[in-house]
């Protein structure tokens, strides 16, 4: 459930366009069980058709190079945008 929250926010913050979909396809593939991957999918993939900057999706590929559900499994949420840069000042 958390990472569907997580997600959800991915979705919302590069609003899912073709790189940003592979990353949400690609996070929805590390659920544990068939169903909570379909609902991660109806959820925050295919129910959004919404279009984003090109920064996004640059940011999107990105992230794509990194992602894994290994990387999701050991506590790197980061690895796949799902975490806050932390800004230095």
């Amino acid at each position: 459930m958390k990472r569907l929250i997580i997600i959800m926010s991915l979705c919302l913050m590069f609003s899912c366009s073709e790189p940003c979909l592979d990353l949400a396809n690609r996070i929805c593939d590390c659920e544990p069980t068939a169903s909570r991957r379909d609902l991660c999918k109806n959820t925050f993939v295919r129910n959004n058709p919404v279009s984003i900057s090109d920064d996004d999706e640059k940011r999107c590929e990105d992230l794509l190079k990194s992602c894994s559900c290994s990387s999701l499994d050991a506590g790197n949420f980061a690895a796949c945008g799902l975490s806050k840069p932390v800004i230095t000042i």
